[in-house]
């Protein structure tokens, strides 16, 4: 009976235990759940970075670039290019074989194509003094290219030369072709100089077959033989 007592006891003073700890309140899980609110939630790498501007609403610091409104100075660049021109000029003068007029002729073409991809996507806007200066000194570069070809041409043979001429006649008329869409209207002034020009240009254009050239600025269909 003692023992059943001791027992019964020790099971009543448990009971206690467990019904003092119901009654107590649960204000530490509630501040932990404060504590919780209150901390930042995680961000994904790169949230809250704001691209600048440029003021535009694009987003974007720079724009991307545009081909739209290329510009280059022509006049200067033709200035140029009839230097080099007058240079090849002097060189092609001089030539004895064909072979030696291949390579004149190709540092020619070199020169004349570095400034045709210069001008490739621009547009110029000339006043009709400056369009007809520009006209000028490319009628004048022509001239003297197609005398001295004329002159080399008569002394090597047509049939040593046609392979060459041709490749000149189709370089000299991209560049026509080119300043044409770079200066609105330059084509014209330029045929208009080439009206009266001397007969013998127009032979030594026909001499040197020419063809492009001949039907440009002649208005003429020259046959190759």
């Amino acid at each position: 009976m003692q023992t059943f007592g001791r027992l019964l006891s020790v099971l009543t003073f448990l009971l206690s235990l467990g019904f003092l700890a119901q009654a107590l309140p649960a204000a530490p899980r509630a501040g932990l759940a404060v504590r919780q609110y209150n901390s930042p939630a995680p961000q994904s790498p790169g949230a809250g970075y704001t691209k600048p501007g440029s003021g535009n609403g694009s987003g974007d610091m720079f724009p991307a670039p545009s081909n739209e409104g290329k510009t280059v100075d022509v006049i200067t660049l033709m200035d140029d290019l009839k230097v080099k021109v007058d240079g090849h000029v002097n060189a092609m003068a001089e030539v004895k074989t064909a072979v030696d007029l291949d390579i004149k002729i190709k540092a020619l073409v070199t020169d004349i194509k570095a400034m045709i991809a210069i001008m490739v996507g621009a547009k110029v806007h000339l006043n009709d003094d400056a369009k007809l200066k520009l006209a000028i000194a490319v009628h004048a570069m022509i001239i003297a290219i197609v005398k001295v070809c004329a002159t080399v041409v008569a002394k090597l043979g047509v049939s040593a030369c046609a392979a060459i001429m041709a490749s000149l006649d189709v370089t000299i008329h991209s560049l026509l072709l080119t300043l044409n869409v770079v200066v609105n209207g330059f084509l014209g002034v330029l045929i208009g100089l080439f009206v009266n020009v001397d007969a013998t240009v127009a032979a030594a254009i026909k001499t040197c077959g020419l063809s492009l050239l001949a039907k440009v600025l002649l208005g003429l269909n020259v046959t190759i033989n």
